[in-house]
């Protein structure tokens, strides 16, 4: 069972609607900002939930190759935007992953899994 002020050593499976790591521990859910998929992190529980929780990114052990450093030098303290974290291309290959969800999954939608990524440099 995950308590808040657990230190857990986590593995960043994918990222939620917030552009917040997504990983995963027992079975439960753990929300981490500023982590990306493929990453594993160090994260303290700040709060949990019957079924999912919210961590605090203490560390990246094993960063992803999309890891970037944000342009902005109050980025992980003031929480306005999110993603700066991410490098561009990875920015807009998760949006556009999150806007094709949400059209299948949710609208019905039938659309092409190779659509042109808007704003890249691929074709």
């Amino acid at each position: 069972m995950i308590q808040k002020n657990d230190t857990l050593t986590l593995h960043c499976d994918r990222l939620g609607s917030e552009l917040e790591g997504v990983c995963s521990h027992d079975g439960m859910a753990i929300f981490v900002p500023g982590a990306l998929p493929g990453e594993d992190v160090e994260t303290l529980i700040v709060k949990t939930q019957p079924r999912y929780a919210f961590g605090k990114l203490l560390s990246v052990n094993t960063p992803s190759p999309d890891r970037a450093e944000p342009r902005c030098p109050v980025y992980d303290k003031c929480g306005g935007c999110s993603g700066q974290h991410m490098s561009y291309q990875a920015t807009l290959d998760a949006k556009r992953a999150q806007v094709f969800d949400n059209l299948t999954r949710i609208g019905k939608i039938e659309l092409p899994e190779c659509s042109p990524i808007l704003g890249s440099s691929q074709t």
